[in-house]
């Protein structure tokens, strides 16, 4: 008995499709580079120009909608993507933390949010790092480093966490913050998609990024605006934990 899993004719087409996109589209110097690291401005510049060539056909977000920026593909395509792309060293363009966070929009953000922010992500037009935490731990209040008030419609946020991302610097950083340190742990926080140039934040960067080292991000005082809260207070860590569509290809 044959369990092997045969890809369609159509399935195939686009296989080949995406296998002619990145001969015609992908600069010879960035064939099979591997997760960057160690890179200067102008390599991160070359990459960011081609992660936007990536977002324009919709490959970012293989399976967003196309309204938002995405390639409206069926899981099936989204995982050939995945797979031509990781064939060539290049599957981390499709980085993980801003598919939660699409995911995240998608299913909980406001009709501003959707249009400020998902589309932009959608077609690599934004820059994301997001909080740096161990894959499926345990929310824990007490050791959360930044803590978030209300002021009228804004919250102000201080502290300091550490935060992981490509490039040389972030447009957006996805942040969770403890709101409510009385509330039980998964009810405590909130989570926000702060704008790395507003006043107040400052970023350290280590002199050699190198696999699993991150960046040390403080907040002073930062005056966050109502459409940078994502969902509820109270949702933060599961908000956090979003499944994207494409995970379930895998």
């Amino acid at each position: 008995m044959d369990f092997e899993y045969h890809y369609t004719e159509e399935q195939e087409r686009f296989r080949q499709e995406v296998r002619a996109w990145l001969d015609a589209n992908l600069p010879q110097d960035m064939e099979r580079p591997g997760e960057p690291r160690g890179l200067d401005r102008a390599a991160w510049e070359q990459r960011k120009y081609f992660r936007r060539k990536l977002g324009e056909k919709g490959w970012l977000a293989p399976t967003g909608p196309e309204e938002w920026g995405g390639g409206g593909l069926s899981l099936d395509h989204a995982l050939i993507l995945r797979e031509e792309l990781g064939g060539r060293g290049l599957r981390w363009f499709l980085e993980e933390q801003s598919a939660s966070l699409r995911a995240v929009l998608q299913q909980r953000g406001t009709q501003e949010q959707k249009r400020g922010y998902l589309f932009a992500i959608s077609r690599g037009q934004a820059t994301i790092w997001s909080l740096s935490r161990e894959p499926g731990a345990e929310p824990d209040a007490g050791n959360l480093g930044i803590q978030a008030r209300r002021d009228g419609d804004d919250h102000i946020l201080n502290g300091s966490e550490l935060f992981a991302g490509q490039g040389m610097g972030p447009d957006y950083l996805w942040t969770l913050a403890l709101t409510d340190p009385d509330a039980p742990s998964h009810q405590a926080t909130a989570t926000f998609l702060v704008p790395a140039g507003l006043k107040g934040i400052s970023i350290q960067t280590p002199n050699s990024l190198l696999p699993g080292e991150a960046h040390r991000v403080t907040f002073d005082n930062v005056v966050v605006p109502p459409r940078s809260l994502l969902g509820e207070e109270g949702e933060g860590w599961s908000l956090m934990q979003a499944i994207p569509a494409e995970a379930v290809a895998e």
